[in-house]
């Protein structure tokens, strides 16, 4: 009884079609296209046969659900991958390695960017009754890198840390 398959209508796309568009997906856009939009997706399967037809809904529930969003891109800046840099990211690697110690704690600091803005109107306090009012309006003062110190070991991995 609970083995009997639903009825309803077929999936839109085979297994190997949807691989096939996955593939595309993962691919270089277009020359002149700075990225895959879900209806150049869909055009350029059609255009390359892949399927004979198929709606953007059906191609976008397809990149949903392998969670790929082809759209959006991660951006970093690496320089040259030399000798020198390796060396310098595997001492920084054996430092992660080593174990936790009273007597030589590694504490990391990391690089943060902060803007620097102004009221240009003085914010008006809350007072009873009534929340508090700042102007959506502001002065740019510049931007500052704040040096944040990533969190301790969890509670327990140390006897007592003294910071």
């Amino acid at each position: 009884m609970y083995n009997v398959a639903r009825p309803g209508k077929a999936p839109a796309l085979e297994q190997r079609q949807s691989q096939q568009i996955i593939a595309v997906a993962c691919s270089p856009p277009p020359e002149g296209r700075a990225r895959w939009t879900v209806r150049l997706l869909t055009e350029e399967v059609i255009k390359r046969k892949l399927v004979p037809r198929v709606g953007r809904e059906t191609i976008r529930v397809l990149l949903a659900s392998h969670d790929l969003k082809p759209w959006r891109e991660k951006m970093w800046c690496v320089t040259q991958l030399d000798q020198e840099y390796i060396a310098c990211m595997e001492d920084a690697l054996k430092i992660y390695e080593k174990p936790l110690s009273e007597h030589q704690p590694v504490v990391c600091v990391d690089e943060k960017p902060v803007v620097l803005d102004e009221d240009i109107r003085p914010p008006i306090p809350m007072q009873p009754g009534q929340i508090g009012r700042r102007d959506y309006e502001y002065k740019r003062c510049g931007t500052a890198n704040a040096f944040p110190r990533n969190s301790l070991p969890e509670a327990g991995t140390m006897a007592q840390w003294k910071v």
